[in-house]
Protein backbone atom coordinates (compact mmCIF):
# COMPACT_ATOMS: atom_id res chain seq x y z
CA UNK A 1 0.00 0.00 0.00
CA UNK A 2 1.20 3.73 -0.70
CA UNK A 3 2.84 5.33 2.25
CA UNK A 4 1.95 8.92 3.06
CA UNK A 5 4.00 11.82 2.88
CA UNK A 6 5.11 12.68 6.00
CA UNK A 7 7.70 15.84 7.90
CA UNK A 8 7.13 17.44 4.37
CA UNK A 9 8.88 20.14 4.18
CA UNK A 10 11.36 19.80 7.37
CA UNK A 11 11.92 16.22 6.55
CA UNK A 12 13.27 17.06 2.90
CA UNK A 13 15.02 19.71 4.32
CA UNK A 14 13.59 23.21 3.85
CA UNK A 15 10.57 25.73 5.23
CA UNK A 16 8.23 27.18 3.73
CA UNK A 17 6.19 30.42 4.50
CA UNK A 18 3.38 32.64 3.90
CA UNK A 19 -0.21 33.41 3.47
CA UNK A 20 0.10 32.96 0.32
CA UNK A 21 1.49 33.37 -2.09
CA UNK A 22 4.23 30.79 -0.42
CA UNK A 23 7.71 30.58 -0.40
CA UNK A 24 11.11 28.75 0.18
CA UNK A 25 12.39 30.39 3.58
CA UNK A 26 15.46 28.10 4.13
CA UNK A 27 16.78 24.83 2.68
CA UNK A 28 19.66 22.71 4.16
CA UNK A 29 22.84 22.50 2.57
CA UNK A 30 23.44 18.54 2.26
CA UNK A 31 19.35 17.81 2.18
CA UNK A 32 16.64 16.39 -0.66
CA UNK A 33 15.57 19.63 -1.06
CA UNK A 34 19.48 20.86 -1.74
CA UNK A 35 20.20 18.57 -3.66
CA UNK A 36 17.88 19.09 -6.09
CA UNK A 37 18.27 22.43 -6.75
CA UNK A 38 15.36 24.37 -4.56
CA UNK A 39 16.82 27.61 -2.79
CA UNK A 40 15.56 29.75 -0.50
CA UNK A 41 13.81 33.31 -1.96
CA UNK A 42 11.66 30.92 -4.37
CA UNK A 43 7.71 31.33 -4.38
CA UNK A 44 6.22 27.88 -4.78
CA UNK A 45 4.02 28.13 -8.06
CA UNK A 46 3.14 24.41 -8.54
CA UNK A 47 1.95 20.99 -6.62
CA UNK A 48 2.20 17.74 -9.26
CA UNK A 49 1.50 20.17 -11.69
CA UNK A 50 -1.37 21.85 -10.19
CA UNK A 51 -1.18 25.47 -9.25
CA UNK A 52 -0.95 26.84 -5.94
CA UNK A 53 0.55 30.42 -6.72
CA UNK A 54 -2.15 31.74 -4.28
CA UNK A 55 -2.23 29.21 -1.62
CA UNK A 56 -1.05 29.78 2.22
CA UNK A 57 1.89 27.66 3.25
CA UNK A 58 -0.12 25.73 5.60
CA UNK A 59 -2.75 24.71 3.10
CA UNK A 60 0.11 23.67 0.62
CA UNK A 61 1.16 21.19 3.70
CA UNK A 62 -2.36 19.86 3.91
CA UNK A 63 -2.57 19.34 0.23
CA UNK A 64 0.96 17.24 0.37
CA UNK A 65 -0.44 15.56 3.72
CA UNK A 66 -3.07 14.10 1.49
CA UNK A 67 -1.15 12.62 -0.98
CA UNK A 68 0.38 9.14 -0.76
CA UNK A 69 3.98 8.07 -1.94
CA UNK A 70 6.19 7.29 -4.15
CA UNK A 71 6.34 9.43 -6.11
CA UNK A 72 7.26 12.27 -4.01
CA UNK A 73 5.36 15.55 -4.42
CA UNK A 74 6.55 17.84 -7.24
CA UNK A 75 7.22 21.46 -7.05
CA UNK A 76 7.51 23.92 -9.54
CA UNK A 77 8.91 27.00 -8.35
CA UNK A 78 10.23 30.87 -9.42
CA UNK A 79 12.83 32.84 -7.58
CA UNK A 80 11.63 36.19 -5.87
CA UNK A 81 14.96 37.07 -4.23
CA UNK A 82 15.50 40.63 -4.27
CA UNK A 83 19.17 41.93 -3.68
CA UNK A 84 18.85 44.94 -1.35
CA UNK A 85 22.14 47.58 -0.84
CA UNK A 86 22.21 49.38 2.31
CA UNK A 87 24.34 52.29 2.37
CA UNK A 88 25.76 54.89 5.01
CA UNK A 89 26.86 54.28 8.40
CA UNK A 90 24.15 53.41 10.66
CA UNK A 91 24.16 53.29 14.56
CA UNK A 92 24.49 49.87 16.07
CA UNK A 93 21.05 50.48 17.79
CA UNK A 94 19.38 51.83 14.35
CA UNK A 95 20.18 48.72 12.02
CA UNK A 96 19.78 51.31 8.88
CA UNK A 97 16.35 51.54 9.93
CA UNK A 98 15.07 48.25 10.74
CA UNK A 99 13.26 46.34 13.34
CA UNK A 100 13.49 42.71 12.93
CA UNK A 101 11.56 39.89 14.47
CA UNK A 102 10.69 35.84 14.10
CA UNK A 103 13.24 32.97 13.67
CA UNK A 104 12.61 30.93 10.21
CA UNK A 105 11.64 33.27 8.71
CA UNK A 106 13.57 36.41 9.90
CA UNK A 107 10.37 39.24 9.40
CA UNK A 108 10.71 42.86 8.78
CA UNK A 109 8.62 44.46 11.58
CA UNK A 110 9.25 47.40 10.84
CA UNK A 111 11.18 50.39 8.67
CA UNK A 112 11.81 53.86 10.18
CA UNK A 113 11.13 56.42 7.49
CA UNK A 114 13.68 58.29 6.30
CA UNK A 115 16.25 55.51 7.02
CA UNK A 116 18.51 53.63 4.25
CA UNK A 117 15.80 50.73 4.86
CA UNK A 118 12.92 53.18 3.87
CA UNK A 119 15.06 54.26 1.12
CA UNK A 120 15.72 50.75 -0.42
CA UNK A 121 11.69 50.29 -0.73
CA UNK A 122 11.92 48.27 2.45
CA UNK A 123 8.83 47.43 3.87
CA UNK A 124 7.20 45.67 6.88
CA UNK A 125 6.41 41.90 6.38
CA UNK A 126 9.02 41.18 3.48
CA UNK A 127 11.12 38.15 5.24
CA UNK A 128 14.64 38.64 5.29
CA UNK A 129 16.97 35.51 3.82
CA UNK A 130 20.90 36.93 3.84
CA UNK A 131 23.03 39.34 5.10
CA UNK A 132 26.07 39.83 3.44
CA UNK A 133 25.97 36.55 2.07
CA UNK A 134 25.23 35.04 5.04
CA UNK A 135 21.99 32.82 5.24
CA UNK A 136 20.15 33.69 8.22
CA UNK A 137 17.81 31.82 10.50
CA UNK A 138 17.04 34.16 13.55
CA UNK A 139 16.39 37.84 14.35
CA UNK A 140 19.27 37.81 16.79
CA UNK A 141 21.75 36.79 14.35
CA UNK A 142 20.70 38.97 12.06
CA UNK A 143 20.94 41.71 13.93
CA UNK A 144 24.41 40.55 14.99
CA UNK A 145 26.14 40.51 11.38
CA UNK A 146 23.88 43.96 10.65
CA UNK A 147 25.98 45.92 13.58
CA UNK A 148 29.15 44.17 12.24
CA UNK A 149 27.89 45.81 8.85
CA UNK A 150 27.24 49.55 10.34
CA UNK A 151 30.81 49.75 11.17
CA UNK A 152 31.44 49.59 7.34
CA UNK A 153 29.68 51.62 5.41
CA UNK A 154 26.90 49.37 4.64
CA UNK A 155 25.48 45.85 3.64
CA UNK A 156 23.74 43.82 1.39
CA UNK A 157 20.80 42.10 2.14
CA UNK A 158 18.09 39.02 0.28
CA UNK A 159 14.41 39.39 1.24
CA UNK A 160 11.87 37.90 -0.13
CA UNK A 161 8.83 41.24 -0.88
CA UNK A 162 5.38 40.25 0.34
CA UNK A 163 3.51 43.33 -0.83
CA UNK A 164 0.82 42.14 -2.23
CA UNK A 165 -1.74 44.91 -4.49
CA UNK A 166 -4.92 45.71 -2.58
CA UNK A 167 -7.10 44.82 -5.40
CA UNK A 168 -6.04 41.06 -6.03
CA UNK A 169 -9.54 38.73 -7.38
CA UNK A 170 -11.00 36.59 -5.23
CA UNK A 171 -12.37 34.51 -7.49
CA UNK A 172 -9.34 33.10 -9.07
CA UNK A 173 -8.60 31.91 -5.51
CA UNK A 174 -11.58 30.22 -5.09
CA UNK A 175 -11.25 28.53 -8.68
CA UNK A 176 -7.55 27.75 -7.73
CA UNK A 177 -8.80 25.91 -4.39
CA UNK A 178 -11.29 23.61 -6.27
CA UNK A 179 -9.19 22.76 -8.74
CA UNK A 180 -6.33 21.34 -5.87
CA UNK A 181 -9.31 19.81 -3.67
CA UNK A 182 -9.05 17.32 -6.65
CA UNK A 183 -5.65 16.67 -6.28
CA UNK A 184 -5.89 15.57 -3.04
CA UNK A 185 -8.62 12.54 -3.80
CA UNK A 186 -6.13 11.31 -6.51
CA UNK A 187 -2.03 10.21 -7.02
CA UNK A 188 -2.23 10.05 -10.55
CA UNK A 189 -0.73 13.46 -11.25
CA UNK A 190 2.58 13.39 -10.33
CA UNK A 191 5.72 13.93 -12.05
CA UNK A 192 7.76 10.30 -12.14
CA UNK A 193 10.02 10.89 -9.12
CA UNK A 194 10.60 14.84 -9.73
CA UNK A 195 10.99 16.98 -6.41
CA UNK A 196 11.59 20.28 -7.67
CA UNK A 197 10.55 21.80 -11.20
CA UNK A 198 12.05 25.07 -12.48
CA UNK A 199 9.56 27.37 -13.64
CA UNK A 200 9.87 30.52 -15.74
CA UNK A 201 8.01 33.26 -14.45
CA UNK A 202 4.97 33.60 -17.17
CA UNK A 203 3.66 30.38 -15.97
CA UNK A 204 2.61 32.72 -12.65
CA UNK A 205 0.22 34.41 -14.98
Amino acid sequence: MPNRVISWPEGFGFHIYGDGPSYVVSVEKDSDAGRSGLQAGDQILQLNEHNVGDLSSERIKELVSGLAFPPLPSLGVVSKLRKVALVGRSSVYNLYGLTLSGTLPVIISHVEPFSSASQANLKENDVLIKVDDKYVTSHTQARNILRKSCRCGGANICIISTYKAPDAPLQLMSSITEDISEVTLSTGHTKAYDFVSKVSSPLNG
